[in-house]
């Protein structure tokens, strides 16, 4: 007998291709974040975000430009493996406090966003396969470690041949929680890849949060 390597799963080859076309060292952009209530009310905001990737992990800075009455207030995330330490400064105080672990639920600034809905490539901890693969598409499925979040498991869809995510379909149980849809890439920088809106739908809380970037 003999031993032979274990066959990768094509859902690795899948995730490579998407990160290389998605990670750079650093990243800036002007944000529009429209957050849509359940009555139909809307709330609207414009930022800048700024992201670096580290030896140890993704840190990612958003500044509040308006409406004027939360002007300056900021947000940063640092993800270092499996661990994710949050901060706000609020301009009024002219504090910083750190984001307590239950709060971080709740989104960034008050929307349904969280970091890790900018590059789905980044979820953590997760045992994953590939689930379906269609002529235009491909679907991996992520099993969250336990301790890693509330979602039982993550689909992540593909565009073929290009390889970058579309959308991002949390379940909770046997039901999709929340969905996360990436439109409109542009190669912006030497064949690296970015959606300019990013519609988040949290679909137990019905609210929702789009993102313009440019």
């Amino acid at each position: 007998p003999h031993s032979s390597r274990a066959a990768v799963d094509p859902a690795v080859k899948i995730l490579e291709k998407a990160r290389k076309q998605l990670e750079s060292k650093d990243d800036q952009a002007t944000v529009k974040m429209k957050i849509t209530e359940p009555n139909g009310e809307d709330k609207t905001r414009e930022m800048t975000l700024q992201t670096l990737r580290t030896e140890n992990g993704v840190e990612a800075l958003i500044r509040i430009q308006s409406p004027s009455d939360i002007k300056g207030t900021a947000f940063l995330s640092k993800i270092e493996g499996r661990e994710e330490r949050q901060w706000l400064y609020l301009p009024s105080t002219k504090q910083v406090r750190r984001v307590a672990t239950a709060q971080k639920s709740t989104g960034v600034l008050g929307s349904e966003l969280t970091p890790e809905d900018l590059n789905p490539t980044l979820i953590r901890g997760a045992q994953l396969h590939l689930a379906k693969e269609e002529p235009t598409q491909s679907i991996i499925e992520m099993t969250p470690a336990s301790n890693t979040g509330e979602y039982t498991k993550i689909l992540v869809t593909f565009s073929r041949p290009q390889g970058l995510p579309l959308k991002t379909e949390y379940y909770k149980g046997d039901q999709v929680a929340k969905t996360v849809e990436f439109l409109n890439y542009v190669d912006v920088n030497d064949h690296i890849e970015r959606a300019q809106l990013i519609r988040v739908r949290n679909l137990k809380k019905n609210r929702g949060t789009d993102l313009e970037l440019s």
